[in-house]
């Protein structure tokens, strides 16, 4: 059985959602439930103190059957470590840590790396991993793969290591030997896709700095994308309000019939969309500044989707409709950013959709897992499974025929997801190639005792 261990550390959800997608058993250590919760995935054990998780998503855990297991803070091991002896208790075979490295906390992160020493390890194949590193003990023979250029350091543990052969390897070792505490396994690197190392005596610890070629690639084409989108979508509307206001000026025109309303309304349309272009931008600089603060008050979720939609039928026609709802839907969030939630969501498969279908977006609010859920569906194209698992990411645009980039900056989903997860919920897609997709996040009810503005759990208060 394959487990997966999430510590507090610094995570990626994406790179969190794609290995629990590999696992059998998922085990949190306090705050490490907010990485698996961010990554839209479920724990099976949460244990720890909880100190640093949030409440919301201790609530839902419980809510949900999850095991929680508390021991009090003052206690003979890190819950990092009482979650990697729990993961074996239950049978775990390999496990995969994550949240382990980063974070403040220099002797937190020193102390996981420790964990792969831990004598309860031993039969079992653990291995420490985040997006750009992955750190394991080799005894006797190890192999990896990776790509060309990939920085591998071995540092021996607990002794000097002995008869030390090297494969696949710019600095080669033929049974040679690494004292401990010396630097000659630092600063290798990979020559090809597969490598390997063979001990006669001790134990390594092997650091593989991963760099995904390919990926670096995306990012910089996506980068590239960004800059000819942004030139082009601000010259449009910009282009449009430059020729109107240069027609209506015109020394002694008369303009017949409703034209000059036409234009104004023309002028006032690009106005909104250069907005739209620039309150993006502002929200993800917020956002990876760290300075995005959501202000919560309780709302009727209901009244609030409502609106919204009502807002964006004459964006689509009037082919919005809206599916449950009737019941009270009382949530604490900020509301300003929930409706730019839900009109990213509407606005996105406004530009899926199918042109001049009749087929409605449908619009769905209903209760789910003691929260309340708004899902976006539409009947377009749908969205490719190679789109599917970075439509969250930024830049990132999907192909509306296999080729062209569909219209978009490539952060309005991304927006909603930082909105949605700061809220401690969720959010989330679904799609069948050719048969539209479906957008939906959940945020956390409000209890009936609580349905006052008082202070929250996340954020600021009005």
């Amino acid at each position: 059985m394959h487990a997966a261990v999430v510590l507090g550390g610094d995570a990626d959800s994406a790179h969190v959602r794609e290995a629990l997608s590999r696992v059998d058993l998922v085990v949190a250590a306090d705050r490490g439930a907010d990485h698996v919760a961010s990554a839209g995935g479920t724990c099976d054990v949460v244990v720890g103190d909880h100190d640093s998780v949030t409440p919301m998503v201790m609530e839902a855990a419980r809510a949900t059957g999850v095991d929680v297991m508390t021991f009090p803070a003052e206690k003979d091991a890190t819950d990092g470590e009482l979650a990697l002896r729990e993961a074996v208790r239950r049978g775990a075979s390999s496990i995969t840590i994550m949240g382990a490295l980063g974070g403040p906390r220099l002797d937190h992160l020193l102390g996981n790396v420790a964990l792969l020493t831990h004598p309860v390890t031993r039969g079992v194949d653990v291995w420490i991993e985040d997006a750009a590193w992955r750190l394991w003990i080799a005894t006797g023979s190890s192999s990896w793969v990776g790509v060309a250029g990939d920085g591998i350091t071995l540092l021996p543990v607990g002794g000097n290591a002995i008869g030390v052969t090297t494969r696949g390897l710019r600095y080669g070792l033929h049974e040679g030997a690494i004292s401990h505490g010396a630097s000659l396994g630092m600063s290798n690197e990979m020559t090809g896709p597969h490598a390997s190392i063979d001990i006669t005596s001790g134990s390594i610890l092997v650091i593989h700095n991963r760099h995904d070629a390919s990926g670096i690639a995306q990012v910089e084409q996506l980068k590239s994308d960004f800059v000819s989108f942004v030139s082009h979508e601000l010259r449009t509307p910009l282009s449009l309000i430059k020729g109107y206001v240069s027609t209506l000026l015109r020394p002694g025109l008369t303009l017949a019939g409703g034209t000059q309303e036409r234009f104004l309304h023309g002028i006032s349309d690009a106005a909104d969309r250069l907005a739209a272009i620039v309150n993006n931008l502002l929200n993800a600089s917020r956002i990876e500044s760290g300075l995005f603060v959501p202000r919560l008050r309780v709302v009727d979720l209901h009244d609030v989707v409502a609106s919204v939609v009502v807002e964006m039928r004459p964006h689509a026609a009037g082919r919005i409709s809206l599916v449950g709802g009737d019941a009270e839907a009382f949530v604490r969030v900020d509301e300003e950013h929930m409706r730019l939630v839900i009109s990213n969501m509407i606005g996105n498969s406004i530009r899926h959709a199918i042109p001049q279908s009749d087929d409605p977006i449908v619009v769905t609010l209903k209760s789910s897992d003691h929260g309340y859920s708004v899902q976006v569906s539409d009947t377009g194209p749908g969205i490719s499974a190679d789109d599917l698992p970075h439509i969250f990411e930024k830049f990132y645009r999907g192909t509306s025929d296999g080729a062209a980039p569909v219209p978009g900056s490539g952060l309005g989903l991304y927006i909603c997801q930082n909105i949605v997860e700061a809220h401690g919920g969720r959010i989330w897609a679904e799609s069948s190639e050719g048969e539209g997709a479906t957008i939906g996040f959940r945020v956390p009810a409000v209890g009936d005792v609580a349905k006052s503005n008082e202070p929250g759990v996340f954020g600021q208060e009005d």
